[in-house]
């Protein structure tokens, strides 16, 4: 008996030692080089990916603007959006949030809503987004996510299709995956255009419109859940397979990958054939980052086999423009001698109605809830005789709350002041500006049918026009920072307000083109330069760069500074040396470094031109254009 025990322990230690050898000696192998991404339509149209690394991904119009009880405790960490859902469906007040929300109905239609960032239906329609939800065994079995989209920001409510809106379209996740795999981390994917059998959808369909304004996504059907949001991405469908393999192993069939520096596994595929010893993986739907593999046979949990190495999605190149921008034109206050940027008390003549201290070049701003109305009057020396020479108002700020609550007074206005005769004058209300929660510059288009035009107007205003362009001998200028009825106190930060010239450069003279990039200026290949009337034709014009290499002058915010050897010859990226005084930052988030070509005008005619850039660093090619044009004056 004793010998047999003994050969039976020495024949467990081989088969342990044997296994271990072979789990060592099974090798995944992966793609070496880096992968280039695919096109994303929050990457190339917003310029900013669905990727969850800020609370800006998700958090317009979270829970209803802050009326209804639908997500709790919404936060942002490590990469991850996490929530609970506080309804289910058969409450209708199910959690939801929104990757692109189309804007206020009533409001200012600013900063990355779909109403100027619309979804193009018949190119952006595979929908993807890792998630976990953690369902309840006694709720809907299996869970069930949803997918709603709108045309406007009449959120589909106007019942009328030709008016511009269509009733929500539900998809469902079917219910072909019976096994207990709550709580696990999944890859999912929706062909928005070309749902599969086993989908259900409702009224209408993705094909109807060739553009939608508003993307929102139920994460489940149960009430009190938690769930949690690595990405979302909407993609152009344009597979991108990458070809994983290994020794041989029948048992195989899950494929699971775990971001780079994380615990989270994400089921990416089940229809693996471990015999095969290989598989082609769609990486269409994968945030830039590094992933390790792994291999398993159960559909709930990872694994038998994990690789040593990891695949990398490259991150696209992403350019915003610092200049032409909004606020990258002549600044009203920085001309008359004192900019509106807080470093010291003398920027605003008056505060009313709120708390209020300057400290770090920041005006904090505390207002209580109620029948306040609080209001910063500007530091105005001297008038503006014809408002319509400024277009833009800009200004950045941050808000401090859980979520956004526009309905409850996080509400901005602007109130310009017209001398009218001798003595009289007329005060003009903006529309509302909708606040986010958090630091956000806000850009405002003064000429802008309804962004200029007056709500409301008070004083001696009779037979004068509500419209910014229709205004003169401004000698005025009134902020409103909220109108808090929220019920506690409102605490606001405002870094700097500016109101701007369109950028503008005579003919022949160089105008200063600044870009932000997301990315090392080593890391970049190539970039080039256009111009265009057209944004649907960006290449439309090759902007030439100016190559005089003796000292010039160049002007922005009304500050002159100068530069040596200008030519770089599309092949070196010069930086561009921030000597501006009192020169606002650009403020360009996720932007790791600043670029700067200088555009030769001399063979350009005058008027009115966007500038684009086409950027590649090898493995992925993109095109931006700035949001304001260059205005080219003809000498």
């Amino acid at each position: 008996m004793k010998t047999t025990k003994i050969l039976l322990i020495a024949l467990g230690m081989v088969l342990i030692f044997s296994n271990a050898a072979a789990h060592q000696n099974f090798q995944i192998t992966l793609p070496q080089a880096p992968i280039p991404e695919s096109s994303d339509f929050a990457t190339l149209i917003l310029r900013d990916s669905w990727d969850m690394s800020e609370f800006t991904d998700i958090d317009q119009y979270l829970n209803e603007s802050g009326q209804r009880d639908i997500i709790r405790n919404p936060r942002v960490v490590d990469g991850v959006f996490y929530g609970t859902s506080a309804g289910g469906v058969t409450t209708g007040n199910n959690g939801n949030f929104y990757p692109l929300f189309p804007g206020y109905e009533t409001a200012m239609l600013i900063g990355k809503v779909g109403h100027r960032y619309p979804i193009e239906a018949q190119l952006y329609h595979c929908l993807y987004f890792a998630m976990q939800v953690k369902s309840p065994l006694d709720g809907f079995t299996p869970d069930r996510f949803r997918v709603y989209w709108f045309a406007d920001e009449r959120m589909n409510t106007a019942g009328n299709q030709n008016y511009g809106s269509v009733y929500p379209i539900r998809i469902f996740d079917p219910g072909s995956d019976p096994s207990p795999t709550t709580g696990i981390w999944k890859l999912h994917k929706v062909d928005l255009k070309n749902p599969p059998e086993g989908y259900v959808t409702e009224t209408a369909s993705w094909n109807d419109k060739p553009y939608w304004q508003g993307l929102r996504i139920d994460p489940t059907f149960n009430a009190n859940t938690d769930f949690a949001v690595d990405w979302v991405r909407l993609t152009d469908c344009q597979a991108n397979l990458q070809t994983i393999s290994w020794p041989a192993d029948s048992r195989l069939e899950v494929l699971w990958l775990k971001p780079a520096g994380t615990n989270r596994y994400i089921r990416a595929a089940t229809n693996v054939d471990g015999q095969s010893g290989s598989y082609q993986l769609d990486v269409q739907g994968l945030a830039p980052g590094k992933y390790y593999v792994g291999l398993s046979q159960s559909l709930s949990e990872c694994c038998l086999y994990e690789s040593n190495q990891n695949i990398e999605i490259n991150q696209t190149p992403i350019v915003n423009f610092g200049s032409p921008s909004f606020y990258s034109g002549p600044d009203y206050a920085t001309l008359v001698g004192n900019p509106w940027d807080f470093q010291n008390g003398s920027d605003a003549v008056k505060i009313g109605q709120a708390r209020s201290s300057t400290e770090g070049g920041v005006l904090n701003i505390t207002t209580p809830s109620g029948n306040a109305d609080p209001k910063i009057i500007l530091y105005t020396p001297q008038q503006i005789p014809a408002a319509e020479e400024y277009r833009y108002l800009n200004f950045r700020m941050n808000t401090e709350d859980a979520w956004e609550n526009v309905t409850d007074g996080m509400i901005a206005r602007w109130i310009w002041v017209q001398t009218v005769g001798s003595s009289g004058e007329c005060a003009r209300v903006s529309q509302d500006i909708p606040l986010n929660v958090g630091w956000q510059i806000y850009s405002i288009d003064l000429h802008h049918s309804f962004e200029g035009l007056a709500e409301e107007v008070a004083g001696s205003c009779n037979g004068l026009d509500k419209h910014w362009l229709a205004s003169n001998s401004l000698s005025k200028f009134r902020f409103d920072p909220n109108e808090n009825i929220l019920g506690y106190p409102l605490h606001q930060q405002l870094d700097w307000v500016r109101l701007t010239k369109m950028n503008a450069v005579t003919q022949g003279s160089p105008f200063t083109i600044k870009i932000g990039l997301n990315k090392l200026p080593k890391q970049i290949t190539s970039i080039q330069y256009f111009y265009t009337t057209d944004l649907n034709n960006p290449t439309q014009h090759v902007a030439q760069e100016f190559t005089q290499t003796s000292f010039f002058q160049d002007t922005i915010a009304g500050e002159s500074y100068g530069y040596g050897n200008l030519s770089n010859n599309n092949q070196q990226i010069t930086m561009l040396p921030m000597l501006v005084k009192n020169h606002i930052p650009s403020d360009l988030p996720g932007m790791a470094h600043e670029v700067a070509y200088h555009w030769d005008t001399s063979r350009v005619g005058g008027g009115e031109y966007y500038t684009c850039v086409q950027v590649s660093d090898n493995l992925n090619v993109a095109i931006y254009c700035s949001e304001t044009p260059v205005l080219v004056r003809t000498p």
